[in-house]
């Protein structure tokens, strides 16, 4: 699926919305695209790892996007910055 936006995710469900942006603002496509965890920061979608925006209206970076769990995330930063957020203790 390409282009579409996708409904909000639950942050304590089991499923999560992933997003490969496959050809930036540009149109330049991406070499290596990996499935990064994509959250809604008020009316954008945007990836953690990087905060590029994506979806109708909103730029036009080319993505697709998925729902599943955390094993499929591929994106290296995005798993560092989980890994860094389960660490705080409140």
């Amino acid at each position: 699926m390409r282009g579409r936006k996708h409904a909000t995710y639950e942050h304590d469900g089991a499923k999560i919305h992933l997003v490969k942006i496959v050809a930036n603002e540009d149109g330049d496509p991406v070499e290596y695209p990996k499935w990064c965890l994509s959250e809604q920061q008020g009316d954008s979608y945007r990836t953690i790892c990087s905060g590029e925006v994506y979806g109708i209206g909103e730029g036009s970076a080319e993505y697709e996007y998925k729902t599943g769990f955390g094993r499929d995330i591929t994106c290296q930063r995005c798993l560092r910055i989980l890994k860094l957020h389960h660490e705080i203790k409140l």
